[in-house]
């Protein structure tokens, strides 16, 4: 008998199979031929269905409590809730002066101040330093009414001290520095002399006295992303 090929689907492979096996010597009137041909049949229908049910079985053995990859959540996270008292990105009008920089702008609200701090990046860690009563502005320049802002460090760092309010340097930060002082005649601001006061609003400046500088702290804050 020759031998035939039988596909089964369920068993994802091409079977090449004698049937022409069992009985060698079929009845001369071809009933044992067949008798073998449906028993073998029949067999190899059985076994792939047992095959087919353990490869389902081990199937969902292998997967149980995995995540399910094409449900996955592919959407980008949602950000952050931002607080007050963290620097977030802003845009904000100023007035022009000598020393205005036009780079990345933030602000946070400030507890101790009751007030908004808003950085202008001037390039580096160097910053031009405004404040507001209110997030929405309007930002006026920080002055300062013994010096050229070299304690208001302060308003960037929390760590920042000064013990001589003449050299920004002498808490430590080796790096500070300012720029050159501007005095701002005839201005709105907020001013203040010595570390830890509070700034204090002036709706018009005199002479001389009210000035500024740009500001390098050191350091370029942490910026919030909601």
């Amino acid at each position: 008998m020759r031998p035939i090929l039988l596909c089964v689907p369920f068993l994802s492979i091409a079977c090449a199979v004698d049937l022409n096996v069992g009985d060698s010597t079929p009845n001369p009137d071809g009933s044992g031929q067949d008798d073998a041909l449906a028993g073998n049949l029949g067999q190899l229908l059985s076994d792939g269905a047992d095959l087919g049910d353990t490869a389902e079985q081990d199937d969902s053995d292998t997967t149980a409590g995995a995540p399910d990859t094409d449900a996955a959540d592919t959407d980008a996270p949602s950000g952050q809730t931002c607080t007050p008292d963290e620097w977030v990105a802003s845009n904000f009008s100023v007035p022009p002066d000598a020393l205005s920089c036009s780079g990345t702008q933030i602000v946070r609200f400030d507890a101790v101040q009751g007030l908004w701090v808003g950085l202008v990046h001037c390039g580096g860690t160097a910053m031009r330093i405004y404040l507001s009563a209110n997030e929405t502005g309007p930002y006026l320049p920080a002055l300062d009414v013994a010096g050229n802002g070299q304690d208001h460090c302060e308003l960037i760092d929390p760590n920042f001290t000064i013990p001589n309010e003449d050299d920004i340097t002498s808490g430590g930060c080796t790096a500070c520095a300012t720029s050159i002082n501007l005095p701002l005649e005839g201005v709105s601001g907020w001013y203040r002399a010595f570390f830890g006061e509070a700034f204090v609003y002036v709706d018009t400046t005199g002479a001389w006295s009210w000035q500024t500088s740009r500001i390098d702290c050191a350091t370029d804050p942490a910026v919030c992303v909601p």
